[in-house]
Order: C-alpha cells, then sequence, then structure tokens
C-alpha cells in the first residue's frame, strides 16, 4: 500500500469516527422530561392494544394522530375510543415541560428509525418517547398545531371562520406539522402563508361570480 493510499483510509476512518461521535449526540435525549414508570406501562400498553386493533379494523390505517395524514379518517370501533380517550385522559394529566416542545417531539419521532434496535434498553426508550409525544399532541401548543394542521388539509371549502382560525395560528406556529428532516422538501412558512392567503382570494372571487350569476337569474 502506497503513502497516498494510506493517508486516504486514515483519512477515511477519522471521518468514520467524526460521524459516529456526531451520531451518538444526536441520539442522546437533550430536554428533561421525567415520566413515572407507571404511568409509562399503563399508556403503553393503550397504545399497543391500540395500534393492534386499527390493524385488524382496517387493511391499511392512517389514524387522526397520525403526523402526516390527520385529515385521512376511518372510523373508530367503540372499543378503539375508549382507549383513545383513556390515552388523551392520562396524557393530560402530565405537564409537558418548558424543554420539551415542536422540536423535541419530531426528535422523538425519528428516533425509532434511526436507530432500529430489539434490546429491552431501545424499547424502553421507544416507549417513553410514545408517551411524551402523546402528552405533547395534548397539551395547549400540539393541539392547536393538530388542528392547523387538519384545517389546513381537510377536504371541502373551508368557512370564513375556519379562514379565521387559520390565519390567527398561523402567526403563532407557522412551522408545518412535518418532521424537519422533511421539511426540505416542503414549502417553507412563507410560501404557505402566501398559499393560504391566495386560497382565500380565490374563494372570495369564486363567492362574487357566483353572486353576480344569481342577481343575473
Amino acid at each position: 500500500m502506497s503513502i497516498r493510499q494510506l493517508r486516504k483510509r486514515l483519512d477515511r476512518l477519522a471521518r468514520s469516527a467524526k460521524w459516529k461521535e456526531v451520531k451518538e449526540e444526536e441520539r442522546k435525549i437533550l430536554f428533561n422530561f421525567p415520566l413515572d414508570p407507571a404511568v409509562v406501562k399503563a399508556m403503553s400498553d393503550d397504545l399497543y392494544q391500540l395500534d393492534r386493533l386499527q390493524g385488524a379494523h382496517v387493511e391499511y390505517w392512517r389514524g387522526p394522530f397520525d403526523p402526516y395524514y390527520p385529515e385521512i379518517r376511518i372510523p373508530d370501533t367503540p372499543e378503539m375510543r375508549a382507549i383513545r380517550e383513556r390515552i388523551a385522559e392520562r396524557a393530560k394529566t402530565i405537564s409537558c415541560p418548558p424543554s420539551y416542545g415542536f422540536k423535541e417531539y419530531w426528535i422523538d419521532y425519528d428516533r425509532p428509525k434511526e436507530r432500529p434496535s430489539q434490546s429491552q434498553t431501545a424499547e424502553a426508550e421507544e416507549q417513553e418517547a410514545k408517551v411524551r409525544m402523546e402528552v405533547f399532541r395534548q397539551s395547549p401548543e400540539g393541539r392547536a398545531r393538530i388542528r392547523l394542521h387538519e384545517l389546513e388539509n381537510g377536504p371541502g371549502l373551508r368557512t370564513a371562520a375556519e379562514c379565521e382560525e387559520i390565519d390567527r395560528l398561523l402567526k403563532l406556529y407557522p412551522e408545518l406539522w412535518f418532521s424537519p428532516k422533511k421539511t426540505k422538501y416542503l414549502t417553507d412558512g412563507k410560501l404557505r402563508i402566501e398559499k393560504h392567503q391566495r386560497w382565500i382570494a380565490e374563494s372570495e372571487a369564486r363567492e362574487r361570480a357566483k353572486l353576480q350569476q344569481e342577481n343575473k337569474k
């Protein structure tokens, strides 16, 4: 092996070591979110049971809390509704700390995809992450963000009240309800607001045209 080849190999090893260090730093929990193990166990059991029932209920499921398709609804069974309500009630009893917000939610969401593992430690971490995510969803900010995403992506025309609600929520939460790792493929907050404003203008124009046609009759 020549000296040049040896240097290249050493450079590759150094870059690989550095990359591993960065990945380990990314995997560390960067927020303080104390949880009662008993609550984690109870909520994890409910979440597991809900996933099982959803899979049996339909062949392909996207539920109301799917981060990317919350607007796609499939009616719950009575048992599923009861479990979902129980999960929400438990989540509401846990205070979401200031150190856990929108960014941390998506860190938890992406964590299992970055480090798939069958170890007991990894499974416990994933259970805690799912509980934290449920707590954030039930927080005022989480509910508002999900509501905004549903309003923007729901079927049919929006009412005037819904348009006003979207305007108000966009000012508070301009970020898309998507993982920051995926937002590079999506429109940013400014374009999102402009798109909404164009939609309002087009809706108003259609309404005016409709009224003019009715007046002509």
